[in-house]
């Protein structure tokens, strides 16, 4: 059982390196012939996807420690645009007096706080007494339940902040076509 998983790991890593490494030459391209903006925006995605390309080959390697390392150096990455794009949302919504926009982008604040505690403030393992299985399969039952709930919810939370955009854009609309 473990050899076929060694087998299964070593091959989605094959795959991803031949998906990726094109990837990343292309961004490596354009980086070097944009313009600032253009190596700002692109600097986050480049970083992600080396990274990628070291996991995948630390993996085909057998070297987990250091893919371990380059998926933590993707997470770092990811989360850094993530934030700076939150930033800058904030920062023209401040700017543009668009306030409501604010209350959206709270939203995406929270989502980047549950994020980063899930990732790097784990919970310690506690030294209680340990659960009967009748308990552990409980909360196991439930644990899945909740698994299946978050991507739904995750999913109308920005259903619903998309509708509210396009409707503030509209509303936008109409106020500049009635003062012209």
């Amino acid at each position: 059982m473990e050899g076929e998983q060694i087998i299964q790991n070593k091959f989605v890593s094959l795959s991803t390196l031949i998906t990726t490494v094109p990837i990343t030459i292309f961004l490596i391209i354009i980086f070097f012939h944009g313009n600032l903006i253009t190596k700002l925006i692109l600097l986050p995605f480049i970083i992600c996807s080396i990274a990628t390309v070291l996991r995948s080959s630390f993996i085909l390697l057998e070297k987990v420690k250091l893919a371990r390392y380059c998926n933590t150096i993707y997470v770092i990455s990811f989360l850094s645009y993530i934030i700076g794009f939150l930033i800058a949302f904030c920062y023209f919504a401040i700017k543009s007096h668009e306030h409501q926009l604010i209350a959206i982008a709270l939203i995406g604040w929270g989502i980047i706080i549950l994020i980063i505690r899930h990732l790097f403030f784990k919970k310690k393992k506690s030294s209680k007494q340990p659960m009967s299985k009748e308990q552990s399969s409980k909360r196991q039952h439930l644990r899945i339940k909740l698994k299946k709930l978050t991507r739904p919810a995750v999913f109308i939370v920005v259903l619903i902040i998309g509708i509210m955009l396009l409707g503030f854009g509209v509303y936008n609309y109409l106020q500049l076509t009635e003062k012209n």
